[in-house]
């Protein structure tokens, strides 16, 4: 398998979790304030939700290189990327400097 046809793979597949993914980022972002903290709980999440699976039985050793390639990678992946650009975008101003926004919302005025 190519690299292309795993990239193919992760969003034929894979869009779902990793929409889930940068959703998840972006409400640990508010509550971590740390670029790299979201990242590290998502993978962490997944490889404690694959050993578990893998203690259980729940798959084959196939189904867990499968599962492995196609879900955990891409929440992976995506969590890291979309706080990457975050960090890009936002030229290296940590999370902790931003701004809250006020108690009262966006449409209260």
């Amino acid at each position: 398998m190519s690299l292309g046809q795993l990239i193919i793979g992760w969003f034929y597949y894979g869009i779902f979790y990793m929409g889930l993914s940068i959703m998840a980022t972006v409400i640990i972002n508010r509550v971590a304030k740390r670029y790299f903290t979201a990242p590290l709980i998502i993978n962490a999440f997944g490889v404690v939700a694959l050993a578990v699976m893998l203690y259980l039985k729940q798959f084959t050793g196939e189904q867990f290189l499968t599962s492995v390639l196609f879900v955990y990678m891409p929440i992976v992946a995506a969590s890291a990327v979309f706080n990457f650009v975050l960090w890009l975008i936002r030229r290296r101003q940590p999370l902790h400097d931003l701004p809250l926004q006020n108690e009262e919302g966006p449409l209260s005025k």
